[in-house]
């Protein structure tokens, strides 16, 4: 038997499943980054004047990204039940779980690229 993850009736949907895999990537990542990257990120690369923070405590910077990814999956489910209450939303439920999920995607590869700039 074959579960089609698109299907309205199934609750197999990516931002279902994925978006928690992909939350708990992130919450991992940071865990396992914890000891690595010392008590503060470099959160600033700049060519030129710039007038701010370059650095960010490592305890903020590592629970903003679980915090993140966690608000966004939570904010996609919420606007995706108050979607299926629309006519055309059935239609487009593809496309809505795959930008969906490509957002999470992009909060992990930013934390991922922040802490791998900053263990070099």
């Amino acid at each position: 038997m074959t579960v089609n993850v698109f299907d309205s009736s199934s609750r197999l949907r990516p931002t279902a499943w994925s978006g928690l895999l992909v939350v708990a990537a992130s919450v991992l990542l940071s865990v396992l980054a914890g000891g690595a990257v010392g008590d503060s990120v470099r959160i600033r690369w700049s060519v030129g004047t710039y007038y701010g923070p370059e650095y960010a405590p490592a305890a903020l910077v590592l629970a903003a990204f679980p915090v993140a990814a966690a608000v966004a999956y939570l904010g996609f489910r919420l606007l995706a039940r108050r979607l299926e209450r629309t006519a055309g939303f059935e239609d487009a439920r593809d496309v809505y779980e795959l930008c969906a999920l490509a957002t999470l995607g992009a909060v992990v590869l930013v934390q991922v690229a922040l802490l791998a700039a900053n263990l070099t």
